[in-house]
């Protein structure tokens, strides 16, 4: 069938809306968040541009298309070379990332990730203690969901996943991050598994 391509252009004027005003970082973020939301799981190309009446003042053109990606980690944290590892493959891959805002390596990933200019959309659990959530950084938080449901809908929102497991030994009971993992697996969307040695194990990658 064939598929028309269509071009959406949106002017929005900010000047109406209460507040100190907005920077050009900032309606990036808006707008980021609002094709995030809709879109993201197809994968569009994106060109956001904005300006001050005639006069450019920020242009972004993505020439790739966005990966969103969802990240799934231990309480434990991770080790260094799995932070080096995290940092190597959002760096290069990423331009949204799902994360849990859990103490431990989703505070961690969600650093590595705003460092990096990446967008970090938070998805905290209903039902754990107060002492295991982490107040990360991101541009827009989710409505609470027990940890189980909240986890997959991360992978479901998402293009790919990276995981960090506390160990090498896959855990079938007990463990949030390796049910994450099968579930990950069992979508059929790239799977990147960094191990606290820094190796990377790749699942459901094309040949």
């Amino acid at each position: 069938m064939d598929r028309t391509r269509i071009a959406l252009a949106v002017y929005i004027d900010l000047d109406s809306v209460p507040g100190p005003g907005y920077s050009a970082d900032s309606m990036r973020h808006i707008v980021s968040n609002v094709i995030e939301e809709n879109f993201g799981q197809y994968n569009p190309r994106v060109s956001i541009r904005s300006y001050d009446t005639s006069r450019p003042i920020f242009t972004t053109t993505r020439t790739a298309a966005p990966t969103v990606f969802a990240f799934t980690g231990t309480r434990d944290g991770m080790t260094e070379i799995q932070k080096e590892v995290v940092r190597d493959i959002l760096s290069e891959n990423a331009t949204f990332l799902h994360n849990g805002a859990a103490r431990g390596a989703d505070a961690e990933a969600a650093e590595i990730a705003n460092k990096l200019g990446i967008d970090v959309i938070a998805h905290p659990a209903s039902g754990v203690k107060a002492e295991d959530k982490a107040a990360i950084e991101a541009i827009a938080y989710r409505p609470e969901l027990p940890p189980l449901q909240r986890n997959r809908k991360m992978v479901d929102k998402s293009q790919a996943i990276l995981a960090t497991p506390v160990g090498f030994i896959e855990q079938p009971r007990g463990s949030g991050t390796w049910s994450t993992i099968r579930y990950a697996k069992d979508s059929e969307k790239p799977l990147y598994i960094v191990f606290p040695d820094g190796t990377i194990r790749k699942e459901n990658f094309a040949a």
